[in-house]
């Protein structure tokens, strides 16, 4: 499933219309790959495609973006198919409008999908089916919630995927950290124990809450009652997120890597 799921991103990041003849190009480039320009190119876009393509066979879950650097040698392959097939200049004019086109339109659905939740919501309505483009949806209504009337000294988010939208949404004024095993580049912008002492906010998903309060209890001399708060588009609640008041940050929050210290 994950292996579909891979090849299904990759078609939709390059777009089905250039997906293709790109495909084609590179299929051209094999049966002509005793000519040492296709094999240079066969080369460079093979491995990486095929490699990061059947990564979930013996990893965890593949990104499509990681084959992109194999694709865009294709593109060098994909002018060559094309010149042997003799495409007049018409067609090809005529082609790049049409991909334009659709590219214009696809990236303007996408856009209202992602701020107002149309068309999926009305699409969707009555089952369950997750809605791939809330992960772009602007948290900025956070700052309304009533956990901020007095802005904390920091605030930490359980996933690194929710930081940048909390930092986002709170200014630069607020310093935020991530409390987790996979904290990314989260972990280097700033110091937790320069704020012992101090009072925070743990932002968490409402579903996560009972885990997230198992593990800061270590962290901090109280924890609050947790608030819970939504957020989402044209008044739907399509985020549950639990605000915890946390007071007197005790030590350092864990980081799986070592920190400017060497610690």
């Amino acid at each position: 499933m994950q292996l579909a799921t891979m090849a299904l991103g990759e078609l939709a990041f390059v777009s089905p219309w250039i997906f293709a003849p790109l495909v084609a190009g590179l299929v051209d480039a094999l049966r002509h790959w005793r000519d040492q320009r296709c094999l240079f190119l066969l080369c460079l876009s093979l491995p990486p495609i095929a490699l990061f393509t059947l990564t979930p066979l013996w990893g965890g879950r593949g990104q499509p973006h990681w084959t992109m650097p194999g694709w865009f040698f294709t593109f060098a392959l994909m002018g060559a198919w094309i010149n042997e097939l003799g495409v007049s200049a018409r067609a090809l004019r005529r082609w790049a409008f049409v991909a334009s086109a659709l590219l214009a339109a696809i990236a303007g659905v996408a856009a209202v999908q992602a701020s107002t939740g149309w068309p999926w919501a009305t699409l969707t309505a009555g089952s369950s089916f997750p809605d791939p483009m809330l992960e772009g949806f602007e948290w900025r209504d956070l700052k309304d919630a009533p956990m901020f009337d007095r802005p904390p000294s920091f605030v930490i988010s359980t996933k690194w995927s929710d930081a940048g939208k909390i930092a986002l949404a709170l200014g630069p004024q607020i310093p935020v950290f991530v409390l987790s095993n996979d904290p990314r580049g989260w972990a280097f912008l700033d110091e937790s124990e320069r704020y012992i002492g101090l009072n925070g906010v743990i932002i968490t998903p409402a579903a996560e809450v009972t885990s997230t309060l198992a593990v800061a209890r270590l962290l901090f001399t109280e924890l609050g009652q947790p608030q819970f708060y939504a957020l989402g588009r044209s008044g739907r609640h399509e985020i549950a997120l639990a605000l915890i008041p946390a007071r007197g940050l005790t030590h350092r929050l864990p980081m799986p890597y070592p920190t400017a210290a060497g610690r």
